[in-house]
């Protein structure tokens, strides 16, 4: 399980990497952006991504939004396939500091989908949050 990011900006998305063995999330045109390059790397390592998930109890998702909340409605109805499917979302720790989830730099993306997804049933060790089932990240 896991896959390997060929950059981490912020060092805070190797961990949910490490948990993962399927990705949502788009890049967008006007930038390289790291959800883009995080895409890319789960489809190196083989992942299934986006619309190629086959949703079931043994899915554990990253979910990465670009700040810009490109395509926040599509990840968002991926996320709850997958969860619908019995799996569960990774996505980044709550709260409005620098890489968290409602900062000022991701709140239109990743807090807006975090936001759709409602209360996540845990967090994981490094206090990332999950929605799904949390013995999937023990």
């Amino acid at each position: 399980m896991g896959f390997t990011l060929s950059i981490d900006k912020t060092g805070k998305d190797q961990g949910k990497a490490n948990y993962a063995n399927a990705f949502i999330g788009f890049g967008v045109d006007n930038r390289k952006s790291s959800t883009g390059i995080y895409l890319e790397d789960a489809k190196k390592a083989g992942l299934p991504v986006n619309y190629e998930i086959i949703p079931s109890a043994d899915t554990l998702a990253f979910v990465s939004v670009p700040s810009e909340g490109v395509k926040n409605e599509i990840i968002i109805s991926l996320a709850l396939l997958i969860l619908k499917g019995g799996g569960t979302i990774i996505m980044d720790r709550s709260g409005t500091g620098f890489g968290q989830s409602h900062s000022k730099f991701n709140i239109n993306g990743e807090g807006k989908v975090q936001d759709a997804l409602g209360n996540p049933s845990g967090q994981t060790k490094e206090g990332y949050n999950i929605w799904g089932n949390l013995n999937k990240t023990l």
